[in-house]
């Protein structure tokens, strides 16, 4: 889940987004990645609304989670386009949001 709002309107391409894992991974009833583990995610496309109903654009990919010193790499992330209107508005990543990522490979992680 994210962790911070970030909007198009100050966003440069290559910031951190900042993700939080919103529940706990379990491996044969032991905790092996707990809750709010840090997730790396980056953005990829930053741009603003502009005039003539030109909506803000957002979009971030999920890299991986570091777990006991490893490395776990992810696939996923998020596009964001802000309401296209009069005044278009800013496309806008709000705390709390839920993204989807998978892992992309195994790691072995000791139990």
């Amino acid at each position: 889940m994210t962790g911070s709002e970030i909007s198009s309107h100050n966003a440069q391409v290559g910031d951190k987004v900042p993700l939080l894992l919103d529940q706990e991974i379990q491996v044969s009833g032991s905790v092996v990645i707990p809750k709010g583990t840090p997730v790396d995610g980056i953005l990829t496309v930053a741009d603003p609304a502009a005039k003539y109903y030109v909506p803000g654009d957002l979009v971030f990919e999920v890299h991986s989670l570091n777990v006991q010193g490893k490395s776990i790499p992810l696939s996923g992330g998020e596009t964001l386009e802000g309401a296209a209107a009069r005044r278009p508005k800013e496309a806008i990543i709000e705390p709390g949001m839920a993204v989807t990522a998978m892992v992309t490979a195994d790691t072995p992680l000791k139990q």
